[in-house]
């Protein structure tokens, strides 16, 4: 009696959780073209480039003052 009733315990939880084993299904994952957020990040990766050469600019014509004057 009390094996029966285990068994039907441990029956009905996994019917109850048979819902939520398929609940997602694996989809496939394609190409995408880059979104609007990546061409910010590029933006913003080539207005870095552009800092960092203003600032190399900006110490050597403060460098050379230094050297020259």
């Amino acid at each position: 009696m009390k094996k029966t009733i285990i068994a039907i315990l441990m029956a009905g939880a996994l019917m109850l959780n048979a819902g939520a084993l398929f609940a997602q299904t694996p989809t496939k994952v394609l190409a995408q073209p880059p979104t609007k957020l990546s061409m910010e990040d590029e933006e913003i990766k080539l207005k870095l480039q552009d800092l960092r050469s203003q600032k190399k600019q900006i110490v050597s014509a403060n460098m050379s003052k230094k050297f020259n004057g």
